[in-house]
C-alpha cells in the first residue's frame, strides 16, 4: 500500500494533479473522511486482515468481501443518514444468508487418493518434471 501511495504521488506529480489542489477547497469534513479511510479503511482493516489470514481458514477469511459492503450500506445509514431502500435490505440479506452459510458448512471431500513422491522428483502424466533436491542440472 505504501508503494502504490508512492506510485500515485509520483504519477499524479507527473501528469499535473497538483496544480489543481486548492487548499481552501479542503473541508473539516473531508480532512476527517481522509484520516478515517487512512487509518479504519487501510491500517486497521489491513491488520485485521492479515490477522484473520493467520488465525482462520481462507474460507472464512474470504468472505470479508461480501460483507464489506453491507457494513459500509448499514454505516451510510447511520452515520450519514442515507436511505435503506427495500432492495438494499433484500440484497444485504441474501449476502449475510451466503456468508452465515459458508462460515456453518465445510465441505468434507477427502482426496481418494495419495500423492506419489518418488525420489526423482515429482511427476505429471508419469514424466519426471525435476529432481527431488529441486535443481535443474543442464549438461551443454
Amino acid at each position: 500500500m505504501i508503494c502504490a501511495s508512492v506510485l500515485l504521488l509520483a504519477a499524479s506529480l507527473f501528469t499535473g494533479e497538483w496544480s489543481r489542489v486548492r487548499p481552501g477547497a479542503i473541508t473539516a469534513a473531508s480532512a476527517g473522511a481522509l484520516v478515517y479511510l487512512i487509518f479504519a479503511g487501510s491500517i486497521l482493516a489491513f491488520t485485521a486482515y492479515l490477522w484473520l489470514l493467520r488465525n482462520v481458514e481462507s474460507t472464512r477469511v474470504g468472505t470479508y468481501a461480501y460483507v464489506n459492503p453491507v457494513v459500509a450500506v448499514l454505516l451510510g445509514h447511520f452515520v450519514a443518514r442515507e436511505e435503506l431502500t427495500p432492495t438494499l435490505l433484500v440484497g444485504s440479506a441474501f449476502v449475510i444468508t451466503g456468508v452465515a452459510l459458508i462460515v456453518t458448512f465445510r465441505t468434507t471431500i477427502k482426496p481418494t487418493t495419495q500423492p506419489v513422491i518418488s525420489a526423482t522428483g515429482p511427476k505429471l502424466f508419469g514424466v519426471t518434471l525435476a529432481p527431488a533436491d529441486g535443481c535443474t542440472s543442464h549438461s551443454a
